[in-house]
């Protein structure tokens, strides 16, 4: 599947070089008559723009707010260039905005009991798993499945 900016140097090359219609070459192309018109209204590459894609790309594990992190160690105010929004900078990381504002929540106080249990009976027990562990915790009087217990012991690191 090809981008937009090529189908439109595509259907223009077609235009020029062989004569076709619009509508003729848009169709051989696979493209909308109305994208091969379209102008971009952003602003040309800016160097905070240039400076963000550089640390994307240098640093591919970091997400966005790491990126702003490292901006404000740079000096750049708040790591938020005041020409960009939020909501433009997100755009330019390929990010939902709400993403910006997402704070990961804990875990609950249930699971954090558990956690504490699972881990006392594991250093008593370490040869149980995840059966065992669940058995045991259903024994004490919790109402846990597999499941929850798989995956806070391996939040733990007690299993793979």
């Amino acid at each position: 599947m090809a981008r937009p900016a090529v189908k439109r140097e595509a259907v223009a090359h077609l235009k020029a070089e062989l004569g076709l219609s619009e509508r003729r070459a848009c169709r051989i192309v696979g493209a909308d008559r109305k994208m091969t018109r379209y102008r971009s209204v952003r602003p040309p590459e800016t160097a905070l723009r240039k400076r963000l894609r550089d640390l994307a790309n240098e640093r591919r594990r970091f997400g966005y707010r790491r990126l702003f992190v490292l901006l404000r160690r740079e000096d750049e105010p708040s790591g938020i260039n005041p020409e960009l929004s939020i909501g433009k900078q997100c755009k330019l990381l390929s990010i939902s905005r709400s993403s910006f504002y997402y704070q990961p929540k804990g875990e609950t106080a249930l699971n954090l009991t558990l956690m504490r249990q699972i881990d006392e009976q594991f250093l008593e027990t370490p040869f149980f798993g995840v059966r065992q562990m669940t058995w045991h915790l259903r024994n004490e009087g919790h109402l846990v499945d597999e499941k929850r217990i798989r995956r806070l012991m391996r939040l733990m690191g007690l299993m793979p």
